[in-house]
C-alpha cells in the first residue's frame, strides 16, 4: 500500500518488533513490516563563512522559487555562490530578469566572510591568497543538500560524510 502525504514521524524500537509511526493527517497509522525503505529528501545547508546567517543569505532553491515560481525578483545585485548545473541555471535565469549577477565557484574562491550592518551588502573571498570584495544584496548558496536522515538514525541507520559524493 502507498500512501502519499502521510509522514511518517518516529520509530518505536521498544514495540516488538519495532513500530512505525505515521500521520494520516489526524490519525495514527501504526506500521509494522519486515523491511523498510526510506526515501527523506534533505535540506539545503549553508556555505561555512563567518556570518553566514546574515539576512540577505538563503539557499539558491529559495531563489529560484521566488523566481521562476513567483516572479519576484528578489535583488538588484544577487551573488550565486556554488557551482554546478543548478548555479550555472540561477545565475541565468537571475540575468535574464535584468539583474547582473556576481559568480563565485567555491572550488575556486573561498568564501570568508559576509560585510554589512544587518542586511548583507558583500562577500569577502579568497583567490590564491588574495584577498577580494564582492558588492551584492542577496547571496543565493548553492551546496548538496544534507539528508533528512533523523528517522532512519531512530531506526538504526548510520550516516557518513562522503567528500567524493560532496556531503553526508
Amino acid at each position: 500500500e502507498v500512501r502519499c502525504g502521510a509522514p511518517a514521524f518516529a520509530w518505536f524500537a521498544e514495540d516488538e518488533g519495532g513500530l512505525l509511526a505515521v500521520d494520516l493527517g489526524g490519525a495514527l497509522l501504526r506500521v509494522k513490516a519486515r523491511r523498510y525503505l526510506y526515501a527523506t529528501g534533505g535540506y539545503d545547508v549553508n556555505a561555512l563563512f563567518t556570518d553566514n546567517d546574515r539576512p540577505g543569505i538563503c539557499a539558491a532553491r529559495a531563489v529560484g522559487t521566488l523566481l521562476l515560481k513567483h516572479g519576484v525578483v528578489p535583488a538588484k545585485r544577487p551573488l550565486v555562490l556554488g557551482h554546478g548545473e543548478y548555479a550555472d541555471a540561477l545565475a541565468g535565469a537571475l540575468e535574464k530578469s535584468g539583474v547582473p549577477v556576481e559568480r563565485v565557484d567555491n572550488r575556486v574562491q573561498k568564501p570568508i566572510a559576509s560585510r554589512g550592518s544587518s542586511w548583507v551588502s558583500g562577500l569577502e573571498v579568497e583567490m590564491a591568497g588574495a584577498r577580494r570584495k564582492l558588492a551584492c544584496d542577496l547571496v543565493a548558496v548553492v551546496e548538496p543538500p544534507a539528508p533528512a536522515s533523523e528517522l532512519p538514525r531512530m531506526h538504526g541507520a548510520e550516516v557518513d560524510f562522503s567528500l567524493e559524493g560532496g556531503g553526508f
